[in-house]
């Protein structure tokens, strides 16, 4: 029921409902506290990548402009993997 609360709020007023899930997880379904930033995290990241991929196909994003992103997403993967050892 909070997660359903939590979208209906994003959804209609524009905020971001991370808190709201947040709580949901750690006291009704009592998952310890990183583990529901993880999952909250995740599912914003789901959320985010649905969306932009809305605004490409209508044309409101600049390709010139997420090329950067891109470039930031690949230089991140890349520190990620030497982070856990792996040498490239």
């Amino acid at each position: 029921m909070i997660m359903t609360l939590a979208g209906l709020m994003s959804g209609l007023l524009g905020v971001a409902s991370g808190a709201l899930k947040m709580l949901a997880m750690d006291t009704c379904m009592g998952m310890p506290a990183r583990v529901s930033a993880m999952t909250s995290n995740f599912m914003i990241g789901i959320t985010a990548a649905a969306g932009a991929v809305v605004f490409f196909a209508n044309g409101y994003i600049d390709p010139r402009v997420a090329l950067f992103v891109l470039m930031l997403l690949a230089v991140g993967a890349e520190m990620l993997l030497r982070g856990v050892g792996v040498a490239l």
